[in-house]
């Protein structure tokens, strides 16, 4: 009897221990958050605020009276090296920082920003060359697993960009990301227990990312992943895949205290992410075009102005430019290492990327002994 009595003692504390964790975490969102958008509301362009515990800054060498320990604090980002944000750890521990940056947008527009709100475990280098604004190019990885609280997103960060700004481009672990819209980010590099890859979860607008030659577009309500390898960088070429509101559902009060408040889309199905990934037939024309050089002369196939496209009933094939591409993911077509005429050595190859059924990035990279070639992207539009 004393031992079932001391047993259900036990199991009632545990209980009113399991009961107690389960409100720390929501309790511990909502007050992050909130302290978050109190004391980070006077940050301006290229700025970053300590929003909640714990966060480890390690300032840049020539950083003069870094100061970014406290909850408040508000310093310069160029004088950052990277950040290391705590995971949660109840009762008050679960790091949050609010950051401004410029990216490319223009000194001329200095009251629009790109807003980044970071939390839990993630780690963020600032990676931009000389010719970048701060953090404009930067490594990111976040913690693996599920979060502690269905009120708790997973480890990662929210990225807004201003209404009517256009593109904004970004360069996250290798990848090239063009943003006009809100984006939700995880990334973890390739471990013993799980593969790596940076996904970005489309909550408003479109994201197009571009990894080993390879672009493609994401509507709202889809998410593009990016292999990783166990150094974070680029894998494989970027994919388009659906995904479950329950991924998503709990960043609803995130997003309520960005610039741009919204509510979060309905998450497209995967027939309805695959279905609008099968090219329009008949002709195409170029929109624009960036690249294509080898050693300094362009290679640019003559036939480029109007370009023919079938695609199989299924999906699963397209031709252009008279040769055959095979489907290697949703809505995402390559043909490799093909003959060049007239050279025994040289190949190229062609990869044509849907984000829509009349509008698609295409890349041809032309492989030449002893010559350096660029890519040659291009953007292309079904005509009416």
């Amino acid at each position: 009897m004393l031992k079932k009595m001391l047993f259900l003692a036990l199991l009632g504390g545990l209980s009113v221990a399991i009961l107690a964790q389960d409100e720390a975490c929501p309790a511990l969102v909502q007050a992050a958050l909130a302290y978050t958008d109190e004391v980070c509301s006077g940050i301006e362009r290229n700025q970053a605020c300590y929003g909640n515990i714990q966060i480890a800054a390690v300032p840049q060498a020539d950083a003069v009276d870094f100061a970014f320990d406290s909850v408040g604090d508000i310093v310069d980002i160029a004088a950052i090296e990277s950040l290391i944000l705590s995971e949660m750890v109840t009762p008050d521990e679960w790091g949050v920082t609010l950051m401004q940056v410029q990216a490319n947008l223009p000194d001329t527009l200095p009251g629009q920003n790109v807003t980044m709100l970071i939390f839990g475990d993630v780690t963020l280098e600032n990676r931009s060359t000389d010719d970048q604004n701060p953090f404009q190019a930067f490594y990111f990885e976040a913690g693996i697993g599920d979060s502690a609280c269905t009120e708790a997103p997973r480890d990662g960060l929210l990225l807004q960009t201003p209404s009517g700004a256009g593109e904004i481009e970004f360069v996250m672990n290798e990848v090239r990301i063009s943003i006009g819209s809100t984006v939700y980010v995880e990334a973890h590099s390739t471990q013993p227990e799980a593969s790596g890859k940076l996904s970005l979860y489309v909550l408003e607008g479109q994201v197009t990312a571009t990894a080993l030659g390879v672009s493609l577009s994401a509507p709202a309500g889809t998410r593009l992943i990016v292999p990783l390898d166990a150094e974070s960088r680029p894998d494989g070429i970027p994919q388009l895949i659906p995904f479950e509101d329950y991924e998503i559902n709990s960043l609803q009060p995130f997003v309520d205290i960005l610039p741009e408040p919204f509510e979060l889309p309905v998450p497209l199905s995967a027939d309805e992410v695959n279905g609008n990934l099968i090219p329009e037939a008949g002709t195409w024309t170029l929109e624009d075009s960036t690249g294509g050089e080898c050693n300094g002369v362009p290679f640019a196939p003559n036939n480029l102005g109007n370009i023919i496209i079938e695609a199989a009933e299924d999906g699963n094939q397209l031709t252009m430019l008279g040769m055959t591409l095979e489907r290697i993911a949703p809505g995402v077509y390559a043909a490799a290492n093909l003959p060049m005429a007239g050279s025994a050595d040289a190949t190229f190859s062609l990869t044509f990327s849907a984000f829509a059924p009349d509008a698609a990035h295409a890349s041809m990279v032309m492989n030449i002994p002893a010559m350096v070639c660029t890519p040659l992207l291009m953007q292309l539009a079904a005509s009416d």
